[in-house]
């Protein structure tokens, strides 16, 4: 009869669960590695013509926020700027787009 030393077998047994567990931190450091990053949620309501929105005084709602009182000036003509509801990230706001050119001279 072979006599076996009490703490022999936890010593192996500690050695494997010890791998095993270098197996799963592995694991899930690539796991994290090779997700996706979230991007921003971002949702686009209507569009409407500008030009409808200042020829009656029309408003934009989005959300909990009314946006009104839209007026333009310079050398743009209302039917050629559009504006957007959108929420981003549970923001809400507008966007405007179109025959839209912004820009500014610094040296003035």
């Amino acid at each position: 009869m072979s006599i076996i030393k009490r703490g022999a077998h936890r010593r192996i047994y500690s050695v494997c669960s010890g791998q095993y567990l270098l197996a799963i931190c592995v694991i899930v450091a690539l796991a994290v590695a090779y997700v996706p990053a979230s991007e921003a949620q971002i949702v686009i309501g209507p569009t409407v013509s500008l030009a409808s929105l200042t020829n009656t005084g029309g408003d934009v709602l989005v959300g909990d926020k009314d946006f009104s009182n839209f007026s333009i000036s310079g050398d743009y003509s209302a039917s050629q700027i559009n504006v957007t509801s959108v929420t981003i990230n549970g923001d809400f706001g507008i966007r405007f787009s179109g025959a839209i050119v912004s820009g500014s001279n610094p040296w003035t």
